[in-house]
């Protein structure tokens, strides 16, 4: 029996820079913390630190699949979310138009 691989996992968010789009990142767990150090850095004595998600070959297995299912929001790519937050943004602006008329059309009485 073959065991099932990462790029059918739903925790995989595929890379999409051309040429990189047979990896991804497994996003089962949060980012790790990765230790550096660069040489010629400003205090190549102190390390660097730096948070990142495993990058993974779509071939790759683990004990942690899941199988994707097209209703799950771990398959939304950034395009399905920037169409989602934009969506919110124009409900909010339709809804807070009519408040500001309604508020400016308020009389206001001023007593000395």
């Amino acid at each position: 029996m073959t065991q099932p691989t990462c790029s059918t996992c739903r925790f995989r968010q595929p890379d999409t820079r051309p040429g990189y789009e047979i990896a991804g990142e497994c996003r089962r767990y949060p980012p790790q913390i990765a230790v550096w150090t660069v040489t010629g850095h400003d205090n190549p004595s102190q390390p660097g630190f730096e948070q990142h998600w495993p990058w993974m070959a779509g071939d790759q297995s683990c004990g942690e699949y899941q199988a994707r299912k097209e209703t799950d929001p771990m398959t939304l790519n950034r395009f399905d979310i920037a169409i989602g937050i934009i969506a919110a943004i124009i409900a909010i602006i339709s809804l807070a138009i009519p408040l500001g008329q309604f508020i400016a059309n308020q009389r206001v009485e001023h007593r000395p």
